[in-house]
């Protein structure tokens, strides 16, 4: 049993290294590093109230004793010592998302917000929020779940709306697409998102989560034509529901970053839209989660290669070097132009999964093209995903969201 709490102790401190040193170039350690450190990290008080308890354990089964034993505490310690470093640091992303708003919207950014708004956005965070990380819905929200908004021989396409349950009239439209390797069993328009339409939801806003067609049944450019097609139905639906359609702002994470991202820069673009051209599919801003932007990888920016033969057989079907012009065509950052609409990319530090130089870059180039305000926020030592649910980086960083988008509704209202 000795060598057991040993091999614990172990344990909690690679997790707590993980925190800070993720696995970046190994495809099958850096899936693992990720969701060890994306839950670690996000929950790190459940982490270490789950790691006190298995030592008290250990302790009172009286096989912490020796050399080893003293040894195997100190490395529990040290882990925690770590664990604690690594939340304390999560303490500074709120002034990293004002000083990010400062630099893309003007120091004066928040003087074009409501004050009321102002206010819910510099209260205290709310405690019971961290204390139940999972518990999503607001109690002011209505939820409207499988609203069929397409139908192919072979599938629906369903979409949920969240909304006010006092029905609003011309209220801001935020479309959400949901990551998950753009495959099937990997992610859902059902778990992403949820704290970001629920918040905006108790503000006046209505959230439209879209479902889209999955690989590998299904190949590029299906999953951006289906999200097209749920944004067209935005447009002429949304009113009935409460929604202003000429304020749509599309957002998402992961392979839903790279869809949201997609679609604000080809904005009525004809084969992306095939039998709905005539539609306006424009939207007037974009909020991107740590997505793939450079399908190709031209630039060389992914943290390793897997990336790219994941694309090439599972999701596109198709080599680059055979078809190139096929994966521009589908890359955020070969179709950037002037008229792309106010931008924000977020991207944690320590993503394993989708390399945050990509997103750099992707930001980069938009700011030195785009006519339109574009805010970059690297969150420091954040993992993949690290949004999914209530934790003290995620509420802060959904509070920077909630200025950015209440900026861009207040100067189109303005003007």
């Amino acid at each position: 049993m000795s060598t057991v709490f040993f091999l614990f102790a172990l344990l909690c401190a690679l997790l707590s290294w993980n925190l800070f040193r993720p696995v970046l170039r190994q495809p099958i350690l850096s899936i693992a590093s990720f969701l060890t450190g994306w839950l670690v990290g996000e929950l790190v008080q459940y982490a270490f109230l789950v790691e006190l308890l298995l030592l008290l354990a250990f302790i009172a089964g009286g096989v912490v004793t020796g050399f080893w034993g003293a040894m195997g505490v100190l490395l529990v310690v040290a882990a925690w010592l770590g664990m604690g470093y690594y939340a304390f640091r999560a303490t500074r992303c709120a002034d990293e998302a004002d000083e990010a708003l400062c630099e893309g919207l003007g120091e004066d950014y928040l003087e074009a917000i409501d004050n009321s708004l102002q206010s819910h956005l510099d209260a205290p965070l709310d405690l019971d929020r961290l204390k139940r990380p999972f518990r999503m819905h607001l109690p002011g929200v209505e939820r409207i779940k499988d609203i069929e908004f397409h139908r192919e021989p072979e599938c629906r396409l369903m979409l949920d709306l969240y909304r006010p349950r006092q029905v609003p009239e011309k209220a801001p439209v935020l479309v959400q697409i949901h990551g998950g390797g753009w495959t099937e069993k990997m992610g859902s328009k059902n778990e992403q998102g949820l704290p970001l339409m629920n918040e905006l939801a108790s503000l006046g806003w209505v959230c439209v989560a879209l479902s889209y067609r999955l690989s590998p049944t299904w190949k590029l450019p299906a999953h951006a034509i289906d999200c097209k097609r749920g944004l067209a139905w935005v447009k002429e639906h949304i009113a009935e529901y409460g929604g202003d359609p000429d304020f749509v702002v599309i957002t998402g994470g992961s392979a839903g970053g790279h869809l949201c991202s997609l679609l604000a820069l080809t904005q009525n673009r004809p084969d992306l839209q095939p039998g709905f051209e005539e539609v306006d599919t424009s939207v007037q801003a974009c909020v991107s989660f740590y997505g793939v932007y450079d399908l190709a990888n031209e630039h060389g920016l992914h943290n390793n290669l897997s990336i790219s033969g994941y694309m090439e057989s599972t999701v596109a079907g198709r080599p680059p070097l055979v078809d190139i012009d096929f994966y521009r065509a589908l890359s955020p950052l070969a179709n950037i132009t002037a008229e792309a609409p106010p931008f924000m990319v977020i991207h944690g530090t320590k993503d394993s999964l989708t390399a945050f130089p990509e997103g750099e870059y992707f930001a980069r180039e938009l700011q030195q093209t785009s006519q339109q305000p574009v805010v970059f926020l690297p969150v420091s030592d954040a993992q993949h995903a690290f949004d999914m649910f209530h934790s003290l980086r995620s509420e802060q960083v959904l509070r920077a969201v909630v200025a950015f988008v209440s900026w861009v509704r207040a100067r189109r209202t303005a003007t």
